[in-house]
């Protein structure tokens, strides 16, 4: 088992989101929102999947463009969420952290969506001091269709 100590003020809540109050910020590659879906489909109604990371202020979509556009797709109306406190500079868009995340939420909210896999949200990990991919945060969820 893989785990990573972060700072116990990042993550504000774990719920579930009206699908219509999240904004992307990047565009998907239908290849693999198709293959999610058919692998949901394919699990008789009941599946486990890692919670949508967004912005606990903005519902910026920070990590699960695939998956946000998947569910959505198959008529879920609320889907599991990590909220996160996006501002912490614990939190950093790529390993250079060369895209203004201000930028990011803004471009999100005009629906002007950067390019798939644009950014590589990270996160610090405590203990090691080291960034790691910011999925590592999700939670489990069960879903139903």
């Amino acid at each position: 088992m893989f785990s990573i100590d972060i700072d116990k003020n990042i993550i504000t809540d774990v719920s579930y989101e009206n699908v219509n109050l999240l904004y992307p910020h990047e565009r998907i590659i239908d290849k693999n929102k198709n293959v999610l879906k058919e692998k949901f489909i394919n699990s008789h109604g009941i599946f486990f999947i890692s919670s949508i990371i967004i912005c606990n202020e903005s519902g910026l979509i920070i990590d699960g463009h695939h998956r946000y556009n998947a569910l959505k797709e198959l008529g879920l109306s609320k889907i599991p969420v990590t909220k996160v406190n996006y501002k912490s500079k614990k939190i950093k868009t790529s390993k250079k952290n060369d895209i203004c995340k201000k930028l990011i939420i803004k471009k999100a909210v005009s629906k002007e969506l950067f390019k798939p896999k644009s950014t590589r949200h990270l996160i610090l990990c405590e203990r090691q001091k080291e960034w790691f991919p910011i999925t590592l945060i999700s939670t489990l969820f069960q879903v139903k269709l």
